[in-house]
């Protein structure tokens, strides 16, 4: 049994105080740890993002219950997969906490070992301005960008993950790694290296391994800790009941096909409805199909130091993905969708689990003429012209089209300055400093649509 007690030539003990010198913590997992090495950092490392109370509260919030898309939801029973649907599995409101769901469940099935796991959690804004930060440490370290991380959790009173020993190179699927962060408790997880599970075929799927133990690496970590392993690593995790951890899923394929055909069949549903729906489904499947097996080395590559210059310039394995498309569909709706996919990896540092209104703290949280508001913390605003009369323009992973109105460029920036705006004064504005060279036309509707669509999405707050 081999507890991981070092990571490089830092050790453990030490590596708290790095997170203080995030910079320096975040250059050497850059260089040292991703990808290659596992890391378990047993507590005092970071300030854990949120009570298992809140995280409760968000697990049974009306877009976590509702979605049957994005969120992802399966129950094991003394490690069977059952019937979520029309079952009292699921967290209800009433429960309250963990420990009143598990008090229950622990009820409807005789004390057994369950276990729930929910893949692709939206998150809620205090959450995710935790994981944006996170994110961003991560990526601005690499200079590169993945996409189509999310969050899952795992809980319950199993004592062992119900799947057995696993990794995530399923074919046809990204390979992911993970960041596994206790937030009540403790959790250990154990690896193997990939070469010696292929010596031993019979550790694949098994929740037998004691024979294997001192092959393996065991991680361990308490609530403001924190268990990291690259994609390659099988693992098994446990559970001690009472249990409450976060897990960052990362995708750590540079093949964008997938997340490009996601958002070109967005559009070709704007555009033509069901006419055309299953035909273009079924093309851009097969596309999916065939091309997921590229393992292309080229990197989509931004500048952390001057994101609207990375706005501006599409990575080219982005658009040699989006390439394929252009066979059977029009270039202007591949540009389309590839420069969302863009905006959108660069400011939600390749999070793809967000979605409008998300932000919004009511349905009746819209700007009015008077109100004055600000850019949210540690946001930028990021926008990229799409063909002649349209602009893309993304904030926290989710990136809208508008109309390129007159001074739209200029309106961004000025919201990105910082400081606080009379939306008022916007419009007034945005329709005073018109080009007389510009043919573009000025919609006073059109830019307050545009700054509640930042409202809802969360890139700009009303100031009070």
């Amino acid at each position: 049994m081999k507890p991981q007690e070092t990571f490089s030539n830092l050790t453990i003990a030490n590596s708290a105080q790095q997170m203080k010198s995030s910079e320096q913590f975040w250059k050497h997992f850059s260089t040292s740890i991703w990808e290659k090495e596992t890391l378990a950092i047993k507590n005092s490392f970071i300030n854990p993002p949120i009570t298992a109370d809140e995280l409760f509260s968000i697990v049974v919030n009306d877009f976590n219950i509702d979605d049957k898309y994005l969120v992802s939801k399966r129950f094991y029973l003394q490690g069977k997969e059952q019937q979520l649907e029309d079952s009292d599995y699921y967290p209800k409101p009433e429960d309250r906490s963990f420990v009143s769901y598990d008090r229950r469940i622990k009820s409807v099935c005789d004390n057994q070992e369950y276990v729930l796991i929910i893949d692709g959690l939206l998150v809620n804004s205090p959450l995710w301005d935790w994981t944006y930060e996170f994110l961003q440490n991560l990526y601005n370290s690499l200079g590169y960008l993945n996409c189509d991380h999310y969050y899952s959790i795992f809980y319950g009173n199993y004592s062992k993950t119900p799947f057995g020993v696993h990794d995530h190179n399923y074919p046809g699927e990204p390979a992911q790694s993970a960041f596994y962060f206790p937030i009540q408790g403790s959790k250990s997880m154990r690896t193997w290296k990939p070469e010696f599970v292929n010596r031993n075929k019979k550790l694949k799927g098994s929740t037998q391994y004691e024979e294997f133990i001192e092959d393996s690496t065991l991680l361990e970590a308490e609530s403001g800790g924190i268990i990291y392993w690259p994609s390659d690593r099988w693992h098994i995790g446990d559970s001690k009941g009472g249990d409450v951890s976060l897990v960052i899923a990362i995708n750590n394929s540079n093949n964008f096909v997938e997340p490009i055909a996601y958002l070109l069949r967005e559009e070709i549903n704007k555009i033509s409805g069901n006419s055309l729906k299953k035909y273009f489904l079924e093309k851009i499947g097969e596309f999916i199909v065939n091309s997921s097996k590229r393992k292309g080395k080229k990197r989509a590559i931004f500048d952390p130091n001057n994101m609207q210059k990375s706005a501006e310039i599409i990575p080219d394995v982005i658009q040699l993905d989006g390439k394929i498309f252009k066979y059977f569909l029009g270039s202007s709706i591949v540009e389309l969708a590839c420069t969302k996919l863009w905006l959108s990896m660069l400011t939600g540092f390749g999070f793809q689990l967000l979605i409008p209104n998300q932000f919004l703290e009511a349905d009746s949280n819209k700007l009015m003429i008077d109100d004055y508001i600000k850019v949210s913390n540690n946001r930028q605003i990021l926008w990229k012209k799409v063909g002649k009369d349209k602009i893309a323009i993304a904030v926290n992973g989710i990136a809208t089209v508008v109309p390129l109105y007159r001074n739209v460029e200029m309106l961004i920036k000025t919201i990105n300055s910082g400081a606080v705006q009379s939306v008022k004064k916007i419009l007034e504005d945005s329709k005073s400093l018109v080009n007389q060279d510009d043919l573009r036309e000025y919609s006073a509707e059109g830019i307050l649509a545009l700054l509640n669509t930042l409202l809802g999405n969360g890139g700009v707050k009303i100031v009070k």
